[in-house]
């Protein structure tokens, strides 16, 4: 015997002498009762005595098997049955029952004399295996981990370490072995399948299980899932499975509990029995394998004694005064709290009826008191294990269901979870503010309550994000946002709801809306304003330029030097201001999104040629040269919009001439990037720009000091070509050096595909005129309709010196419908802005079928885009605008006569 198992037999000695040496006080109390048994008595008298002995009999039975003395348990058991059937009889008692039971009593005094002098009677083995003892602190983290799949052990090992693990890593299962005696891991985590065999990783475990290599905690992970794969684990030995693919917050739990074993804690047991010496001997035995326990004998304070223990398992008796087992653990299962602590019932005896009840008041279960040492402390420690798991278990519940209640409660939407009945179950603080009732008032109530009445229809499904209006407690509407997810518990469905108070936001949304539509209002107000500024800036333009031209361009009457030199200047300042106007409009439409983009393959060599061409004018007046250096592939190609990426080129070449020198050089040349886009460089031996000017540059108006100079601008240019170029998806950007020049560059995306065959280069009609050009000859007659004296003058003029044209006008749309009618001229030009009747109007009556072959050219100082299009959807021939190019109304009229 074992120095620990003496040590134990030695308190056994010390319990047992004192269950000893309380038997003389038992004996006597026995010896009493049935002295005072008598046939005389009537049977209520009788049965007192008889109840008194039954439990002093019932207690001796227990204790005395307890300490292991089981003839003198069986004695004891066979008179409490006896006394049993005595106390049910329906007879009265009669002598014979009396010495029945004196000679029962006679018996257990012979072995209470017997068993004085006896040992006691302990089992020296009857500790239990180390896999059911109590719970022992582990502070080793090293974890072996067996996998093939390189990429998961490689993710494991990386959120392993980042909870405190050691990993040790292996994608070879054969070097297990060596590696388990080298690392002596806290526990092993590995696959079941290797190279194509299916129970490679459990058969290698069995192996080193059955040799004694293997001792640790180990689990196993694995794509298969079946019941065969999770059998071949278990008989294997593993702790634990995981199947694939591996949630970590899972797995770090495995690992945490195996290492563990759930907690340092020691498991807790409460001791409910008023036999002090029975139950200290349940204590001791309890103690002796590291498990705390606490002593109630009377009844009444167990559960007090529960709540401060908080035990894993309650060791309880029966019959005990004032309260019975059966009852206190009816008690204890009221509260639910203590609804998973198992009760293990001690019993004396073994009867149906009493297993019975230990069941139906709430008992887990049911253990006789001459049941051996080793069986009652590994029931003990089977309950306590799993009474902790579920502990554990059910604190991990309670700690998600704390913070989900925690956010929802702080949640300043509301969150409700209503049954399959649509009633409302749980209401967070959020649903309070927003409708006003407690939860107590509302819980039970239908959702439906919450919204209007047609809103209902939306309660079938899972949505998200639906609009509805909400009606609060004082039966206000406003309106909400809705989203709902379906969720079950076994065979129950539940719905949550969050639910958004959109008041505010509805207020903000209008607000920005408010501002939207004055915005729209205020551009629309400027668009007016830029209109009307252009009708009125155009029109004594027309006169300036229109009468200059013809004083330029009459080679009847020529012009002296100094004529021609300030008319000159009359005409540029006049263009310029054009040019100003048009930039503005540009600007104009740019800011207000209305700019129509045509995206399209645009070969680049063709545009930039005729850009070149366009560019040679102005480059011929600043006297500089325009190169093209290398020759671009007609396989080279941007995406964008031909007219708006001309108009960027044009702008670039224009500045690069204007802000040049004398006899100076542009250089244009392309280069593909490596990002896709094809760059653009303009570059001139200029001025260059001064690097504190370069932060204004692409500001609009912004001349960086040009203003104080003869070089014509609006300072709207390149704030204009900044904006086409971004929204072509486009970036401009430049280089400068002051005093040598600078260099512009403009990189536009390349379509995806380069397949497309390019036309080789058309021929570019040059648009510089000579001053001195004639005018051809045309033969019809002409109706112009105007009400402006200097525009009519102007015209006549212009028309006088088209040979064959006959030349017949009006100053009103009435007046000009009925020449039309009367004189069937061949073609007319009309205003647009007419007092009366407009040109519209106008247009609407000459097309009648006796006047709608008569061609109507409009003329207009509206030369906006959409005005252009609608004159011509309208049914206009051609669209002038003021002020007018004599060669160019000149050709439009030779053309519309040529094709009618």
């Amino acid at each position: 015997m074992t120095s620990k198992s003496g040590e134990l037999n030695s308190k056994v000695e010390v319990l047992r002498n004192a269950f000893l040496e309380r038997q003389k006080d038992t004996e006597n109390e026995l010896t009493q009762l049935i002295t005072q048994l008598s046939p005389n008595k009537n049977k209520v008298e009788n049965n007192s005595f008889l109840e008194r002995l039954i439990f002093l009999l019932h207690k001796l039975k227990g204790t005395s098997g307890t300490f292991g003395f089981s003839a003198l348990s069986a004695l004891a058991k066979n008179m409490e049955k006896q006394t049993l059937v005595l106390l049910n009889d329906e007879e009265q008692l009669s002598q014979y029952d009396i010495e029945s039971l004196s000679q029962f009593l006679k018996l257990i005094f012979d072995e209470n004399n017997v068993s004085d002098k006896s040992q006691a009677t302990v089992d020296p083995l009857w500790r239990v295996p180390q896999t059911l003892q109590a719970p022992q602190s582990d502070t080793s983290r090293k974890i072996i981990l067996v996998d093939s799949d390189v990429e998961l052990v490689r993710l494991l090992e990386i959120q392993l370490n980042h909870f405190g693990f050691e990993l040790v890593s292996l994608d070879d299962h054969r070097h297990l072995e060596k590696a388990v005696k080298f690392a002596k891991p806290a526990a092993v985590v590995m696959d079941v399948v290797f190279s194509g065999e299916d129970d490679a990783g459990v058969n290698l475990v069995k192996e080193l299980r059955d040799r004694g290599v293997l001792t640790c905690p180990l689990f196993f992970i694995s794509i298969r899932d079946d019941l065969q794969a999770r059998l071949s684990a278990i008989r294997a030995g593993c702790d634990g499975y995981l199947s694939k693919p591996i949630n970590i917050s899972n797995l770090v739990e495995v690992i945490s509990n195996l290492l563990q074993r759930n907690s340092s804690e020691n498991y807790r047991v409460l001791i409910v029995d008023d036999d002090i010496e029975e139950a200290k001997m349940n204590a001791l035995l309890c103690n002796e394998n590291g498990i705390e326990t606490m002593i109630v004998t009377n009844p009444l304070e167990a559960m007090a004694r529960i709540r401060e223990l908080n035990p894993d398992v309650i060791l309880m008796d029966i019959k005990m005064p004032g309260c019975s087992g059966f009852e206190l653990a009816s008690v204890i299962r009221q509260h639910l709290q203590y609804t998973q602590i198992p009760i293990i019932f001690l019993m004396a005896s073994d009867m149906e009826d009493d297993w019975l009840r230990a069941m139906q008041s709430g008992g887990d279960e049911y253990l006789t008191k001459n049941i051996s040492h080793k069986e009652l402390v590994s029931s003990i420690l089977a309950r306590a294990t799993r009474s902790r798991q579920l502990s554990n278990m059910i604190k991990k519940l309670s700690m998600s269901e704390t913070r989900f209640r925690s956010v929802s409660a702080s949640a300043r939407d509301a969150m409700i979870t209503s049954d399959s009945q649509n009633r409302i179950v749980t209401w967070n603080t959020g649903a309070q503010r927003q409708f006003g009732y407690m939860e107590a008032e509302i819980q039970g109530n239908d959702l439906a309550c919450l919204f209007t009445e047609s809103e209902v229809q939306y309660f079938q499904g899972d949505f998200e994000f639906i609009e509805m209006q909400g009606i609060h407690k004082n039966g206000q509407t406003f309106p909400v946002e809705v989203s709902k997810a379906i969720w079950q518990v076994d065979n129950a469905f539940f719905s949550t709801f969050i639910i958004r108070d959109m008041a505010k936001r509805k207020q903000y949304e209008k607000s920005i809306n408010d501002a939207r539509q004055l915005a729209e209002k205020a551009n629309l107000a400027k668009s007016n304003f830029l209109a009307a500024m252009s009708h009125e800036l155009r029109t004594p333009l027309h006169a300036i330029l229109g009468f200059g031209q013809m004083l330029i361009r009459n080679a009847q009457e020529p012009l002296s030097k100094l004529q021609n030199k300030c008319v000159s200047h009359i005409t540029n300042s006049g263009q310029h201001l054009l040019g100003l106007i048009d930039d503005v409009l540009d600007l104009a439409k740019i800011e207000s999104g209305k700019v129509d983009l045509l995206f399209e393959d645009v070969a680049i060599q063709r545009l930039l040629d005729e850009c070149i061409e366009l560019a040679q004018p102005i480059a011929e007046r600043y006297k500089v040269s325009i190169e093209s250096q290398g020759e671009h592939s007609n396989e080279l190609l941007i995406y964008a919009d031909s007219g708006r990426t001309k108009q960027v080129i044009l702008n670039l070449l224009s500045n690069a001439a204007k802000y040049n020198q004398e006899g100076g050089k542009i250089n244009i040349r392309c280069e593909v990037l490596m990002d896709g886009n094809l760059r653009i460089c303009v570059e001139d031996s200029g001025i260059g720009i001064a690097e504190d000017k370069w932060p204004d540059l692409f500001k609009p108006f912004s001349r960086l000091g040009a203003e104080t100079s003869e070089i014509e601008g609006t300072g709207i240019g390149l704030s204009v070509t900044k904006n086409l170029v971004e929204m072509m998806n486009g970036k401009i950007g430049f280089s400068s050096v002051q005093g040598q020049g600078s260099c512009f560059w403009v990189d536009m995306p390349m379509p995806l595909h380069l397949e497309k065959e390019v036309k080789p280069n058309e021929p570019i009609e040059v648009i510089a005129e000579s001053p001195f050009k004639e005018l051809p000859e045309i033969s019809g007659t002409l109706l112009y309709i105007e009400d402006n004296p200097t525009n009519l003058t102007l015209m006549t003029m212009l028309i006088q010196k088209i040979k064959g044209l006959n030349f017949i006008s009006a100053a009103t749309a009435e007046e000009g419908i009925a020449l039309v009618k009367k004189q069937r001229p061949d073609i007319v030009i009309m205003d647009l802005n007419l007092p009366g009747m407009n040109g519209f109007e106008a247009l609407e009556v000459l097309k009648q079928p006796d006047t709608c072959g008569i061609p109507i050219v409009a003329l207009s100082a509206d030369a906006r885009d959409n005005n252009i299009e609608k004159g011509l959807n309208a049914g206009f021939k051609a669209y002038l605008t003021k002020p007018i190019d004599i060669y160019e109304v000149a050709d439009v009229i030779k053309d519309i006569l040529k094709n009618n």
